[in-house]
């Protein structure tokens, strides 16, 4: 999520990110390797393409932007906001295209049995359990996203902690 602009409070993160941003974003940068990859106004309208790249010797995934799509905005004074989630890969278990993240409790209880997929391929830590082809797990309060950045001083457990209110608030932190 990247804010160039003004505007005060907090906005809905894209649909089952299960999170709020700190306040109004004006693009959103998607990279998921699947599809989807582009670059979105507030609007949802995809207006730039995204090249995507996997460094494996680092473990880096690598997005690029040209700067010009961002206009006249002055990137030294933007921010954003960087959420890393799990692709649900359209098989209707993730509301836009977000799998949820389960209950730590739940995932553990899946080894070994006829749901060890839910254990071996997605999540635990969060909040809900698998309730069929349901494009959301049974508890929503918790947030689908598995790790971001956050501003100097917080803590990634502290900024995801749903039990301490939910939806959690996900902050900017400054681009240039």
């Amino acid at each position: 999520y990247v804010r160039t602009g003004s505007g005060t409070g907090a906005v809905p993160a894209l649909p089952g990110v299960n999170a709020n941003l700190a306040a109004p974003y004006n693009f959103v940068v998607v990279g998921d390797g699947f599809s989807g990859t582009g670059v979105r106004d507030a609007s949802g309208a995809t207006v730039a393409p995204v090249s995507l790249l996997a460094l494996p010797a680092t473990k880096q995934i690598v997005m690029t932007v040209d700067k010009s799509v961002f206009g006249a905005a002055n990137l030294a004074t933007a921010t954003y906001a960087v959420a890393m989630l799990s692709h649900a890969d359209g098989n209707s278990e993730g509301l836009g295209d977000v799998r949820p993240v389960y209950s730590l409790a739940y995932w553990n209880s899946t080894v070994g049995t006829g749901m060890s997929w839910i254990h071996d391929f997605r999540f635990g830590g969060g909040a809900g359990q698998w309730i069929g082809n349901s494009p959301w797990d049974d508890d929503t309060r918790d947030p689908n996203t598995i790790d971001l950045i956050g501003p100097a001083g917080s803590s990634q457990s502290t900024v995801l902690d749903w039990t301490a209110g939910s939806p959690v608030t996900l902050p900017y932190v400054p681009l240039g």
